[in-house]
């Protein structure tokens, strides 16, 4: 009977793996809350990472791959390497990624990682051949995974036990508002000032939107003894409520690593990235059909309010919708939306394609997370979404590069890209179905309430 737990004593289990009831008020004394919307202030601070960072660096690398060319004298793939060398790097960082953010202080590191990233991109500036740009976004990979790619999705688990799907939606919508706004933005700035000038702005954007954020509003969880709770968690506790994707809830990452789930939220994550290694030739691939640059970018734009709209509402649907009516809804416009940019460059269809397909990989960049955290709970989620998000970037990394050789390959040809796009775009949607409906804190939940061990339960 010692190893019996309640349904308390498996939801209040610390950060630390402990069983301890800690979601039980008799057994514990509460500090007041002193902190009431610090989640919010976090949540605005991740929302002005995804859009300047995500938003400006993530969705404007395609309308550097022209003027990059012309000035190295330099084919598409040579070109499109520095960004698979990027993500390359960036992969290596998420081996260990969680474990710094808990390790290191998060200001601290987000701070160091977003001053080394402008410089980088500012020193863009002087490079005078290839391979001195692909020294440069090695660096930028190794620099910006913590604060861009990892931490806005961690610090939102963490300080979110309740509406988690509802701010992730938001704050993914800002990387679209920003793509919107900065796509047609960036194509003016290379007209004017050349790509050397764009790099710069870029540099210059995260030094004076991003460092304020990352020096004077982030953490990296509550601090229940300064009275510091994650939004809606204070009342789950004193109510002594099960909820395995509270902050301090779930399994183990050592746990997650050695379930079969695990499997298939790499599959998931990975097949998901694939579609995103096309971003950067959304713009190419317009003007490889005839279309100006700036009408060009008008199209991409389209994709990323798409993209920004969709994933609005994804995290809302995902939390009142069961799971695999809110997946279809989200996903089938997207596959429709990207047969659409395949079949045609015409207005206004094109447009309308467009705004579909970035609406459903924008729905599938929530979907995919969000269902990771439904798997494993929010204890170590810094920690099994970083090593997740490993296998993820290095496909982005290999598709990116695989993408630029496959155009070159068919005769400067788009459209064998856009068919296994197409294909692995639903099959991401159907692995992370499955991956829902076989999820192992579900089976938890199960046996615990049958009587058996966590232990048991968990292997």
């Amino acid at each position: 009977m010692a190893n019996t737990p309640t349904a308390g004593s498996l939801s209040g289990a610390s950060s630390k793996g402990s069983a301890q009831d800690n979601s039980n008020p008799s057994n514990m004394q509460m500090v007041p809350n002193k902190h009431k919307y610090k989640p919010w202030w976090i949540f605005a601070g991740c929302c002005m990472i995804s859009f300047i960072g995500l938003g400006l660096e993530g969705d404007t690398r395609g309308q550097f791959y022209k003027a990059l060319r012309h000035a190295f004298n330099a084919p598409q793939d040579k070109v499109s390497l520095m960004i698979t060398i990027q993500l390359l790097t960036s992969a290596v960082v998420l081996i260990f990624g969680g474990h710094l953010m808990e390790k290191i202080n998060t200001r601290l590191l987000m701070s160091a990682s977003v001053a080394c990233c402008a410089i980088c991109y500012m020193c863009c500036y002087f490079a005078q051949s290839l391979w001195q740009m692909y020294i440069l976004m090695g660096l930028i990979g190794l620099f910006y995974t913590v604060p861009l790619l990892l931490a806005p999705t961690v610090l939102l688990s963490n300080w979110f036990a309740d509406k988690f799907g509802m701010v992730l939606s938001f704050m993914f919508g800002f990387t679209a508002l920003g793509g919107t706004i900065f796509q047609p933005l960036a194509v003016w700035l290379i007209k004017t000032f050349t790509w050397r000038g764009g790099y710069v702005a870029i540099g210059l954007a995260f030094a004076v939107f991003l460092l304020p954020f990352t020096l004077f509003v982030i953490d990296f969880k509550p601090n229940h003894a300064r009275g510091e709770y994650a939004w809606g968690e204070e009342k789950l506790l004193r109510s002594g409520v099960k909820i395995q994707t509270a902050p301090q809830s779930g399994m183990s990452a050592k746990q997650a690593f050695r379930s079969g789930a695990f499997v298939l939220a790499v599959l998931a994550f990975v097949l998901y990235e694939a579609v995103r290694g096309f971003d950067s030739y959304m713009q190419p691939y317009q003007e490889r059909a005839g279309l100006a640059a700036i009408t060009a970018a008008t199209i991409c734009s389209c994709a990323t309010l798409g993209s920004f709209v969709g994933k609005t509402y994804a995290g809302i649907l995902l939390d009142k919708l069961p799971t695999w009516a809110a997946v279809c809804c989200l996903s089938i416009p997207g596959i429709l939306g990207w047969i659409g940019l395949f079949c045609t460059h015409a207005y206004p269809w094109a447009w309308i394609a467009a705004f579909f397909a970035g609406s459903g990989t924008g729905t599938l960049g929530i979907i995919v997370p969000w269902i990771i955290r439904q798997s494993f709970g929010g204890k170590d989620y810094a920690k099994i979404l970083s090593r997740v998000n490993v296998f993820a970037y290095l496909t982005v990394s290999i598709t990116t590069g695989l993408y630029g050789y496959i155009y070159d390959w068919c005769g400067r040809n788009y459209h064998p890209v856009l068919m296994i796009v197409i294909i692995v775009f639903g099959l991401s949607a159907i692995v992370g179905l499955i991956l829902f409906y076989n999820r192992p804190i579900k089976k938890i939940d199960l046996v615990i309430d049958s009587g058996t061990t966590v232990e048991e339960a968990q292997v």
